[in-house]
Parts: C-alpha cells; sequence; structure tokens
C-alpha cells in the first residue's frame, strides 16, 4: 500500500502553490508516495489540481468574515467541513496531514486532530491567518517564512524554512514566441496574484500612452483576472503595443524567464518566487491585506534593493508607467536589482519542509 499524504487548504495561489512545490518534492523522495489535497469547489484548487494531477476532495467553507448571519453561515459550513474531512481522512488514511491556510485548511486540521493523524502547519505570512493560528496549538511543527510571524498558539513549535517555490518555475528557458512576444523586445510581466488586480490593471490602462514611442521596444504578459480581458487588449492594441492578456497564466515558469521586469502584489508566496528567481519588481500591495503584511513584505525588499515599491494611495496619472520606463531600460539597474532579490531566495523550502515531516513522523514525533 503507497504512503499517503494530505495537503489542506488552498483558496488562492498564494496558499495552493507552496503546497504544491511540497508535494512534488515528497514524490520526488517517496516514489510510492500519494498526495492526496483538501479543499473547496470554489478556490482555485478546483482548477489547478486537475492539471497537476494531484486528487482533489473537496468540503464546505467559508471565511470569518462580517457578522452575524455571515458568521453563523461561516460557522454552520466549518461544522459540515469538519465531519466531511472526518470521512475523508479515515478513507485516504494519510500518515500525516499539512495544512498550508485558506478556508479548508481549518476543518480539515480539525479532522487531523480529532483522529490523531500528525499535523504539520505552513504559515505564508509574517502574520498569520486564522486557521493556522486556531491550528497551531496542536501541529507538530509550524514551518515559517519570516522569523518574526505573530499570532501563533504559544505553545506553537516553529521552524523557518522559507516559502516553498514551484520547481517548474526553475530552470526555464526565455521563450517570447510562445506568448505571441518579438524575440529583442523587453518584456514586462504585469500580474495581481491568482485573481488578477482591477486597481493595478486600470493604473497601467491609464499610464500606455507613456509607452507609444517605445513599442518597437516593449512587450508586455499581463495576467488581467477574469473580466477585464478584452477590455485589456483592446486598449494595448489601440496603442499599438504587443501584450499577452490572459485571465490566468498557467505557464508561469516561461513568464518570469521572458520578462525583465515584474509589476505585482507582494504576497507571500509571490516574493518567494521573484526573490528565487532573481526577477527585479516593482511591487504594489494589496492595501487590505491583513495586518497590511504585503506592505511589510514588499518595504524588506526595497530595503535591500530588491524591488521599488508604490502603494495604491500613491496612484496618479504616469506613476505606474514612469517607474517602468526608467527601469525597464537601464541594463546596470536590473542586474542590480535581481542579484539582491536572489540573495533573499530560499530555493530549498520545500524539500525543507518535506524532510521534516518525514523525519517527524518517522521518529514517532
Amino acid at each position: 500500500m503507497p504512503e499517503r499524504v494530505v495537503m489542506a487548504g488552498g483558496g488562492t495561489g498564494g496558499h495552493l502553490f507552496p503546497a504544491i512545490a511540497v508535494a512534488r518534492e515528497l514524490e520526488d523522495m517517496v516514489p510510492a508516495v500519494e498526495v492526496h489535497f483538501i479543499g473547496t469547489f470554489h478556490g482555485i484548487e478546483a482548477r489547478i489540481l486537475p492539471r497537476e494531477g494531484f486528487p482533489l476532495h473537496v468540503v464546505e467553507a467559508e471565511g470569518f468574515r462580517g457578522r452575524g448571519l455571515r458568521r453563523g453561515v461561516a460557522l454552520l459550513k466549518l461544522i459540515v467541513g469538519f465531519r466531511q474531512s472526518l470521512r475523508i481522512l479515515r478513507v485516504v488514511r494519510p500518515r500525516w496531514v499539512l495544512g498550508v491556510g485558506g478556508y479548508a485548511s481549518l476543518p480539515a486540521g480539525l479532522a487531523a486532530v480529532a483522529l490523531r493523524i500528525p499535523l504539520f502547519l505552513h504559515e505564508q505570512n509574517a502574520v498569520p491567518g486564522l486557521a493556522n493560528r486556531v491550528l497551531s496549538r496542536w501541529a507538530r511543527e509550524v514551518f515559517l517564512s519570516y522569523p518574526r510571524t505573530k499570532g501563533l498558539s504559544q505553545r506553537a513549535r516553529t521552524r523557518v524554512t522559507g516559502n516553498p517555490v514551484r520547481r517548474e518555475l526553475a530552470g526555464v528557458s526565455r521563450d517570447p514566441a510562445f506568448f505571441g512576444i518579438g524575440r529583442d523586445k523587453r518584456v514586462v510581466l504585469v500580474f495581481g496574484g491568482s485573481q488578477g488586480a482591477k486597481s493595478i490593471n486600470r493604473a497601467l490602462m491609464g499610464d500606455l500612452g507613456l509607452f507609444e514611442e517605445h513599442r518597437e521596444r516593449m512587450a508586455f504578459i499581463h495576467q488581467v483576472g477574469e473580466g477585464m480581458v478584452e477590455e485589456v487588449k483592446e486598449t494595448y492594441e489601440r496603442v499599438g503595443l504587443e501584450a499577452h492578456v490572459t485571465p490566468f497564466i498557467h505557464e508561469m515558469g516561461k513568464a518570469y524567464a521572458t520578462a525583465h521586469l515584474v509589476v505585482c502584489r507582494a504576497g507571500a508566496t509571490t516574493l518567494a518566487e521573484v526573490t528565487v528567481l532573481g526577477k527585479p519588481s516593482i511591487l504594489i500591495p494589496f492595501p487590505h491585506a491583513v495586518g497590511d503584511h504585503q506592505l511589510h513584505n514588499a518595504r524588506a525588499l526595497e530595503a535591500a534593493g530588491a524591488a521599488l515599491v508604490i502603494t495604491e494611495l500613491e496612484f496618479e496619472p504616469g506613476l505606474l508607467g514612469g517607474k517602468i520606463l526608467s527601469l525597464l531600460f537601464d541594463d546596470s539597474g536590473l542586474e542590480a536589482m535581481g542579484m539582491e532579490a536572489r540573495k533573499l531566495g530560499k530555493p530549498r523550502a520545500a524539500r525543507a519542509i518535506a524532510e521534516r515531516c518525514w523525519e517527524v513522523v518517522g521518529a514517532g514525533g
């Protein structure tokens, strides 16, 4: 019978992709391993995991946002999701469970505790979400991306590993033709996380006129999320700029490898990727992140010379476009920023987590 492991959580790429990175390392270490995921119908995992070849078990789960009826619905779904998770774990019978945050992580983690299945957690951010705050008191270990993570149980046993990055992002060759872009053009990769970011899209669209005289020298790969593809495509076409516009980028390794400059949010997983890959970036933190952790993360990179930070409060016509132009054709500046970014990366994070979980379980915890 193969060894089985469960990854619990998701919802966004920031939660899911680190789990996929650990899953790939597990497959490398233990060829007979089966990695199962517990998530929801509504999270990004429902789209991504079938492509990745991992089985997904879905449960009911919702965030505890708002008050009154909304919280009551979330609590009811937690109870239902807990019972569903119990059934799933009894069938799968994993050696251990790794919770990675997100809605489904809480009921699945509680079910693991109830069934006395070893539970591990990974926290991507310096400010933990609800699931990891609650579950940290029972976890064998909590793997951290940042040494000064606050808000976990005082009983939590922690280990700083960094944030896992998918191995398929590394070692990929530059391929502008894949995106329909001229080989000799400078390429800007723009994305706002797995859902896109309308504020970034609109700020950039408003500044496209600044790039008209450079349209023979530059191009864009732009993940816009759902609902804005046609509008953004038409704006690029009107200015005469080459652009690959898509709701979601599946070949993210090729996108990173092709780009000279990245414009993105400052979520923990995104920052792990740009640092491991050594990509110069303009970071626009999500202004409503818990504890404003995206701004703190971004400022840390900026202080190291690895990125430039623009907040949404600073948005004004010409600002984002002007910063892109000032960096994109500055070879020495791009090189220096990329070198500083790479110094901050932790390429072995996924392997470290996979090895430690087996070590703890193998030693009897």
